[in-house]
């Protein structure tokens, strides 16, 4: 791809980032409910989650940060749209510890 689309789609998938980082947020705040139940802290996967719920707005922040360094200052564009897997990752550790 060219630089220019490289550059175009880092600034739209930074900014669903931002929006996403926020729902992140409201889902760390409520990520504690996770062990209302009685004996829910014995359970392995919920602590998974929780710890996935928690990084994953730091993830996001830390990939919009990361892969704006790395296209406007680096030039890096490709290593750019690799940051964005942080937060997916997370999300798929997250869904995979819930089966």
């Amino acid at each position: 791809m060219k630089p220019r689309t490289l550059k175009a789609l880092i600034i739209v998938v930074n900014i669903l980032f931002v929006f996403v980082t926020v729902i992140g947020i409201f889902i760390a705040l409520t990520a504690g409910m996770l062990f209302d139940a009685p004996g829910s802290t014995q359970h392995t996967a919920l602590w998974v989650a929780f710890w996935c719920a928690l990084a994953f707005p730091v993830l996001c922040l830390l990939a919009i940060i990361l892969s704006c360094y790395f296209c406007f200052h680096s030039h890096a564009y490709k290593k750019s749209l690799w940051i964005f897997l942080l937060p997916i990752a997370d999300l798929v550790v997250m869904l995979l510890s819930f089966l």
